[in-house]
C-alpha cells in the first residue's frame, strides 16, 4: 500500500470501468493526488469535472492539484507526444518524489528517463495480490475486468495471472 500516489487519467478510466475499481484503489492508497489537467480529461463526460470525483465516490480520497509547472518534463526527450495531464502527473511526481499511476507507454518511457516510480492498474493488482491485500479470486476478477474493458491485453492479463501467488 502507498500512503500517497499521483494518478494520470488512464488509470482512473480503467478503475471506473471495472466493478469495485475505486474500492480497490482505496485498499492500495490512502490519498491520491490528481493534477487538474488529469481531472479535466478523466471527468470530461461529467457535467463538472469535480463531479467526476463525487460520482465515483472518491472525493474524500483525492486532492486536485493546480498550477503544476511542467517545464522540466516538457524539456525531456520523448515528452513531445504527451498530453498536458500526463506532463502534469509526471511533473508532480518528480516534484514530490511520489509514485504515479500510469498506463500509456510513451509516458512510462519519460517516467523511466526521469527516474520516477510508476505502476499501472494491472501492476497494482499484482502488488495487492502479493501483499495479501486481495485474494487470488479478487485479483483474477480485477484483471479479467480490465481485460474485458479492453484496458489490458490478453498477453498482459496472462502474465499478471501467472505471477499471482497461489493461495
Amino acid at each position: 500500500m502507498h500512503e500517497v500516489v499521483i494518478s494520470d487519467a488512464g488509470p482512473l478510466i480503467s478503475l471506473e470501468k471495472i466493478s469495485g475499481g475505486f474500492a480497490f484503489l482505496r485498499k492500495m492508497a490512502k490519498h491520491v493526488l490528481i493534477p487538474e489537467a488529469v481531472l479535466l480529461e478523466a471527468g470530461a463526460k461529467s457535467r463538472n469535472p469535480e463531479e467526476y470525483l463525487l460520482d465515483h465516490g472518491i472525493a474524500d480520497l483525492t486532492e486536485i492539484v493546480r498550477g503544476i509547472d511542467t517545464t522540466r518534463i516538457a524539456a525531456m526527450a520523448g515528452s513531445r507526444p504527451l498530453h498536458r495531464g500526463e506532463m502534469e502527473a509526471l511533473a508532480l511526481a518528480l516534484e514530490r518524489g511520489l509514485p504515479v499511476l500510469l498506463e500509456d507507454e510513451d509516458v512510462r518511457k519519460v517516467a523511466k528517463a526521469a527516474d520516477i516510480k510508476f505502476v499501472g492498474i494491472g501492476g497494482l493488482v499484482l502488488a495487492a495480490a502479493r501483499q495479501n491485500v486481495v485474494n487470488r479470486e479478487e485479483a483474477l476478477r480485477l484483471v479479467n475486468g480490465l481485460y474485458a474493458a479492453r484496458r489490458i491485453t490478453s498477453i498482459l492479463r496472462d502474465a499478471l495471472i501467472a505471477e499471482f501467488p497461489r493461495q
